[in-house]
């Protein structure tokens, strides 16, 4: 299993960027009152036809050279369903694909989200030319962030320049920090 959620947020953005993705939205929200804790990754990428879905959950499938396994997407189904929770992997040639995860919060085998902050920034960086658009919200807060957002503040910077992650870093702290991310 991978150890936090961060972790498959980048395995299944980076499955969006080799799929040719051009948007990608990463939604998670955690509800103390509902006991659930959603991830949801959606891009418009190559999407995949039916056989190929049923494939990728299997982990001796992979589409990458060189690779005999694939367990991304393998690991995440196994982790939401251990918990009670669910998986759905949507997607439609031509079209893009939707991954949604579903675990209980309270169960003893739900995996911390872990470095949120961290997690975005890398993503923000490493895939500038992409529109990213997080959404991540509990019960009594919501914060939106995206790449087409900080391009009209910055212009033609780079997401890496160091003024604009001085701002960022502070920015996603304080924004995340009240909903109990880091």
């Amino acid at each position: 299993m991978m150890a936090e959620l961060c972790l498959h947020v980048i395995d299944l953005v980076e499955n969006s960027v080799r799929a040719r993705a051009k948007n990608i939205n990463i939604t998670l929200r955690r509800s103390q009152k509902a006991d659930s804790l959603e991830m949801e990754i959606g891009d418009d990428g190559c999407g995949m036809d039916e056989t190929t879905v049923m494939q990728v959950q299997d982990p001796f499938y992979t589409t990458k050279s060189g690779k005999k396994v694939g367990l991304g997407i393998p690991l995440l189904k196994a982790a939401a369903e251990m918990t009670g929770g669910s998986f759905v992997l949507i997607s439609t040639a031509g079209q893009g694909t939707v991954v949604r995860s579903f675990f209980i919060l309270s169960h003893i085998d739900t995996p911390p989200v872990g470095a949120l902050c961290d997690t975005m920034l890398a993503l923000l960086v490493a895939h500038a030319e992409i529109n990213l658009k997080f959404k991540i919200s509990t019960d009594n807060n919501e914060f939106t962030l995206s790449t087409e957002e900080i391009r009209q503040q910055v212009g033609d910077m780079h997401l890496s320049h160091p003024d604009i992650l001085a701002f960022l870093r502070p920015y996603i702290t304080e924004n995340l920090s009240p909903m109990g991310f880091s």
